[in-house]
């Protein structure tokens, strides 16, 4: 089926005012309009379903365009969809959106996803209310001009957020690039990736990143035996995982592939909790939960290269990027931190003043620091721009202990006699070392 239209097209629609809307389409589209253009929509105030084996193609000149849009307002949003989906539009452009004011919004998908736009564009875009899943084992290439490009986006209100992934991204933005981006403000994240994730932005690059508002909501980040590659530019910020809880949840990564970070800051893996939650027993405060853990296997290879060179003149100076293989933070809770590797962590910093640390760990409260390296451990930081610092493995605490056992290789060096390097470092300002 072709459709050509100047105002607006769309191949399929099914739209309840007050019901559900459910669509199945085995056939193809081709839909071309000056305006926006989609290929199937369906808009219900309940439930809307939509079931593809399709392909589809669409094409606007002046606006958007969308392949498959399943929207509700007091219901679920449904997609499965097994055909190939090509959207190009001027301004925005998604490949699947599933939509729910107030139900759960699922994605399933095995097609081949390109989508390309001027300004922000998605493959797949899942966001509810309450539990947001995607299933892709689909390529998936999206291309933002002058914005922001996501290969799967899920996010939830109030919900778990739940996203399994095994086809290969490449994705490019002028702003920012995310492979897998996640966000639930109440619930919990689960991300499960064995694809490759080819990410390129401008000011960012992220291959997945999971966040989490400030409540008690977990995180966990399970990457196999795959590549993710994220470039920026040398005044962007490149990151392999961004994993953030603004509350008093836990992250816990576990990575087997080959991660390479490459721009102007550089992190392979950063995790961050910020426990700005706290509850009161008599006269004591309790800050809960903020707990890391990141296991790295054998297999597993992190590089992280910073590329801005910072610069200096007659009465001011800024430093370049640092680079990071690790970066794990816990503040104003009272969280551990864990880390175990078996591979290899790589760092290099480039610039002014510019600090490279294959493994940097810090508790600002009174929780535990613990970093265990097996045998097969290989680790690495260079810094080589003047008054650079080195540190192969980092690990401090304000008032909680450190712990670190090395069993593997740890090399550190600074290239400038005005910096420093130092294989191993471990200090706490009240604890014990």
């Amino acid at each position: 089926i072709a459709v050509d239209a100047y105002a607006y097209a769309v191949g399929i629609v099914a739209g309840a005012g007050y019901g559900d809307a459910y669509v199945a389409n085995s056939g193809d589209f081709i839909i071309t309009a000056v305006g926006p253009a989609i290929g199937i929509q369906a808009d219900a105030e309940f439930d809307a379903d939509v079931f593809n084996l399709g392909d589809i193609s669409v094409y606007s000149e002046q606006s958007y365009a969308g392949g498959i849009l399943s929207e509700s307002d007091a219901g679920d949003a449904y997609v499965a969809s097994q055909g190939n989906i090509t959207a190009t539009g001027a301004t925005y452009a998604g490949g699947i959106l599933a939509s729910a004011d107030y139900g759960t919004a699922t994605v399933f998908n095995s097609g081949i996803i390109s989508v390309s736009a001027l300004q922000d564009s998605f493959g797949i875009q899942a966001e509810a209310k309450y539990d947001a899943f995607v299933a892709n084992s689909g390529s998936i290439t999206t291309t933002s001009e002058y914005g922001s490009s996501t290969g799967i986006d899920a996010n939830s209100y109030l919900g778990d957020v739940t996203v399994y992934n095994s086809g290969d991204f490449v994705v490019s933005a002028g702003v920012e690039a995310t492979g897998i981006y996640t966000y639930s403000r109440y619930g919990d994240i689960a991300i499960s990736n064995s694809g490759d994730l080819l990410v390129t932005g401008v000011n960012e690059a992220t291959g997945i990143y999971a966040g989490t508002g400030e409540f008690d909501s977990d995180i966990s980040i399970s990457n196999s035996l795959n590549t993710i590659v994220a470039s920026a530019s040398t005044t962007g910020t490149a990151n392999g995982i961004y994993a953030y809880s603004d509350g008093s949840g836990d992250i816990g990564i576990t990575s087997s592939g080959v991660i390479t970070a490459t721009g102007g800051s550089a992190y392979g893996i950063y995790a961050a909790t910020d426990n700005d939650n706290s509850y009161y027993s008599a006269y004591t405060v309790y800050y809960a939960g903020g707990n890391i853990g990141i296991t790295l296997g054998a297999t597993s290879n992190i590089t992280a290269t910073a590329t801005d060179l910072g610069s200096y003149g007659e009465y001011s100076a800024y430093s370049g990027g640092n680079a990071y293989g690790v970066y794990a933070r816990v503040e104003e809770a009272y969280g551990n931190i864990s880390i175990s590797n078996a591979g290899r962590i790589s760092a290099t910093a480039n610039g002014l003043y510019a600090t490279a640390a294959g493994i940097h760990a810090y508790d600002q409260d009174d929780g535990t620091v613990s970093i265990t390296t097996a045998s097969t451990s290989v680790i690495s930081a260079t810094a080589n721009g003047y008054y650079g610092n080195a540190y192969g493995i980092y690990a401090n605490a304000a008032y909680g202990n450190v712990v670190i056992s090395n069993a593997g290789s740890v090399t550190a060096g600074s290239t400038d006699t005005s910096g420093f390097s130092v294989g191993i470092l471990s200090d706490s300002y009240y604890g014990t070392t």
